[in-house]
């Protein structure tokens, strides 16, 4: 079963609640800490951490010799992460979204693929808990593959609580999640319903 605990915005308790259910359950749990940029899980549950294995996006780097700055990858690219002045061509790899579109519409093959991470996911125990959070670097802007990366953790056959993470996040973690249950806040109401 996966029950997923969310809200419209942050401080609402939901880690709070999230952990306690997770501490209750009694059987085989796993915590996914899916707010990759506030966890705080772990500090009510305390896991045994192993090695973080890092999470990464493509992005593109221009190989000027083959570039023939016709302004297809800038054109596709709907955050101006490329940008053409002339026959100068810059990458912003902040900007970019990694969905990739460059590659397809380049037809010099100009482009070639790099790597940027953007977080670290960890996994490990507390108790009998099987505990996995994301950690976003300082200053990153693309939460979702990390968040993705977490919600690859889950598990078959085991009570998967998940703590949502808040804000527009919650609908992209939740609708993907493909939960069983869901318990929803409304704002800073206490109440929480099915």
């Amino acid at each position: 079963m996966k029950l997923a605990v969310a809200s419209g915005k942050g401080g609402t308790g939901k880690t709070f609640v999230a952990t306690s259910l997770a501490l209750c359950a009694g059987r085989r749990v796993q915590f996914l800490d899916c707010d990759v940029e506030e966890p705080n899980g772990h500090i009510f549950l305390e896991p045994d951490l192993a090695e973080p294995e890092r999470c990464i996006v493509t992005i593109p780097k221009v190989i000027n010799d083959k570039c023939t700055f016709c302004g297809k990858c800038r054109d596709i690219c709907r955050f101006n992460a490329i940008i053409l002045f002339a026959e100068t061509i810059m990458v912003f790899p902040e900007l970019c979204h990694s969905c990739l579109g460059c590659f397809l519409v380049c037809p010099d093959d100009a482009l070639a693929r790099t790597e940027r991470e953007i977080g670290i996911v960890e996994s490990g125990r507390a108790g009998s808990i099987e505990f996995v959070h994301g950690r976003l670097r300082v200053g990153e802007a693309m939460a979702i593959p990390l968040l993705k990366a977490v919600k690859k953790k889950a598990k078959e056959n085991f009570l998967t609580i998940m703590d949502s993470p808040p804000r527009n996040l919650v609908s992209i973690c939740n609708n993907s999640f493909r939960r069983r249950l869901c318990f929803p806040g409304h704002g800073t109401d206490p109440v929480w319903s099915l």
